[in-house]
C-alpha cells in the first residue's frame, strides 16, 4: 500500500499499526508479511491523466488530457478508447506521461488503500513499473510527487499515481530504470497498456491508444527560463527590500516560479508542496521580545502561524509552505473555559475536569495544572481543543487549582478556582 498524502496538519489521538525494518528503520508494506486478510477484489482503474512533460520529468502547466476510465465486460475503457494529443504537447527534448487513478479495496472494508504495483507498456515496451514494499522516512515527501499533488490537494481529491517520476524522486518502490517519459511525433499512434496489481495477485487492465495530432511542435524547452523560477536541482536567494530568502536543493518537486518584486509579501505558489523547508529572513524594526509571529496565508486561505527567532535587527523562520505572509503581533493569551462546570462551581464529585482552550493567532504551546502545588497530568484533544484532568484517589477535601494555558508567543492565561471534592 502506499501512502496517499503527507499531512500537515496535528491529529487527535489515534492508532498506527506499522512494520519496521529493525536496521533500516524502512516502514514495511504489512500486507507482504504473513497477514492473510482476505482479498478477491482487483484494483479499482477510475482515470488516465496524460502530461506533456520535460526530460526531468516536470510537468509543463496546462498541457494535460484527462479522461474517466470505466469496468466493462472486457475489463477497464476510456472513452473512444483513445486521449488525442495536440502536437503542442511535444517539445525538442522532452516527452510526454501518464498518471492513473487507482485504489484497491480488500475484502469486507469499504476503506481504500493504495496502489500496491503496476507496470506501463507502450507499444510491447515496458516503460515504468512500481511495487510498493517500503517506505525509507527520509524519502516519504516524495509521495507528494508520485502522485498528482494538485489533483488530489485542491482538485478532485482523485488519487493519480504517476506512471513516470522526476529525476529526483528516491521513492525505491520503482522497479524499471528510467523516468517513464516517453516520446512520439506529430501523426503518431500508440498502443498504451495499463496492469495494476494488488498484493495477493488481483490486477486489472487498461487498453487504449495515444493519438498524435498533426501539426507544430513547442518549441519550449523548459517549464520556466531559470532567471524567473526556483528549479529543484538548484540553490537560490531572492532579495527584497526587507525580505531575503533563501531556498535549497529540492526545496521544490518541480520548477515553481518565483517573482522578485512580490517577495515581501508573498512567497511561490501557495498551492505547491514544499519538499524541504526554506529560510525566510525579515528585517525590521518591530520589537524582539518574543510577541511576533508569521503569518502565511496559503492554498484556499488557509492561515499557518509560524515560529520566528530573532537578532537585534532580523526575525528568522523557516517554512514549510508558500503562500502571501505577513509579521504578526501577539500580546493575548489563550481562551480557558471550563467546560461541563462553571468557575463558579465551589463542590464537585466528577471523576473528570475539562476545560476548553484555545489561542486565535499562533496557537496552544503548553499547559500546566497545579492542584496546591502538585502538578498534574492532563489530557489534550486537539481536535476538540479540550484539555481533561483524570482526577486521581487522592484528589479529596477543599483544594487550589491554578491552570495555566501558553501561547507561542509566552502569553500565559491563568485560570484559578477553589474546588472541594466530594
Amino acid at each position: 500500500m502506499v501512502f496517499q498524502e503527507i499531512l500537515e496538519v496535528p491529529t487527535a489521538p489515534h492508532l498506527h499499526f506499522e512494520l519496521r525494518d529493525t536496521k533500516t528503520e524502512h516502514a514495511l508494506n504489512p500486507l507482504l508479511y504473513g497477514f492473510d486478510m482476505p482479498d478477491t477484489k482487483a484494483p479499482e482503474i477510475r482515470g488516465v491523466k496524460l502530461y506533456s512533460l520535460t526530460k526531468e520529468g516536470y510537468r509543463y502547466p496546462n498541457k494535460s488530457v484527462t479522461k474517466t476510465a470505466a469496468l466493462g465486460a472486457n475489463g477497464y475503457y476510456i472513452g473512444e478508447n483513445k486521449i488525442v494529443v495536440p502536437a503542442s504537447y511535444l517539445t525538442p527534448s522532452g516527452g510526454l506521461g501518464l498518471a492513473f487513478d487507482v485504489i484497491d479495496r480488500l475484502d469486507g472494508a469499504s476503506n481504500q488503500c493504495g496502489l500496491f504495483g503496476a507496470v506501463l507498456i507502450i507499444n510491447n515496451d515496458t516503460i515504468f513499473g512500481q511495487r510498493t514494499e517500503r517506505i525509507p522516512f527520509e524519502s516519504t515527501r516524495f509521495v507528494n510527487c508520485h502522485k498528482d499533488y494538485e489533483e488530489y490537494s485542491q482538485r478532485s481529491r482523485k488519487k493519480y499515481h504517476k506512471s513516470f517520476r522526476t529525476q529526483e524522486n528516491d521513492l525505491p518502490i520503482y522497479t524499471i530504470d528510467g523516468l517513464g517519459v516517453f516520446n512520439a511525433k506529430p501523426g503518431d499512434e500508440l498502443d498504451v497498456r495499463y496492469i495494476a496489481f494488488d498484493p495477493k495477485g488481483n490486477t486489472s487492465e487498461l487498453k487504449f491508444k495515444i493519438v498524435i495530432s498533426a501539426g507544430t511542435t513547442s518549441s519550449q524547452d523548459a517549464v520556466y527560463p531559470s532567471t524567473e523560477s526556483l528549479q529543484p536541482m538548484e540553490t537560490r536567494r531572492v532579495q527584497g527590500k526587507t525580505t531575503t530568502v533563501d531556498f535549497g536543493i529540492t526545496t521544490v518537486y518541480e520548477p515553481m516560479k518565483v517573482n522578485a518584486a512580490n517577495i515581501d509579501r508573498s512567497i511561490g505558489d501557495a498551492e505547491a508542496p514544499v519538499n524541504k523547508s526554506y529560510l525566510i529572513k525579515i528585517k525590521s524594526n518591530a520589537p524582539k521580545d518574543g510577541k511576533h509571529y508569521l503569518e502565511m496565508i496559503t492554498a484556499k486561505g488557509k492561515k499557518r502561524a509560524l515560529d520566528l527567532t530573532y537578532d537585534d535587527s532580523t526575525f528568522y523562520c523557516t517554512s514549510k509552505y508558500f503562500g502571501s505572509y505577513s509579521l504578526k503581533r501577539d500580546e493575548t493569551g489563550p481562551s480557558v473555559v471550563p467546560y461541563g462546570f462553571s468557575s463558579s462551581t465551589t463542590i464537585t464529585s466528577a471523576s473528570t475536569l475539562k476545560w476548553k482552550i484555545s489561542d486565535s493567532q499562533i496557537g496552544i504551546a503548553d499547559y500546566d495544572l497545579f492542584i496546591d502545588g502538585e502538578w498534574k497530568l492532563l489530557d489534550y484533544d486537539y481536535k476538540s481543543g479540550l484539555i481533561t484532568y483524570n482526577r486521581d484517589a487522592s484528589v479529596v477535601g477543599t483544594k487550589e487549582l491554578l491552570l495555566l494555558v501558553k501561547d507561542g508567543c509566552g502569553n500565559v492565561t491563568e485560570w484559578k478556582s477553589t474546588l472541594e471534592f466530594k
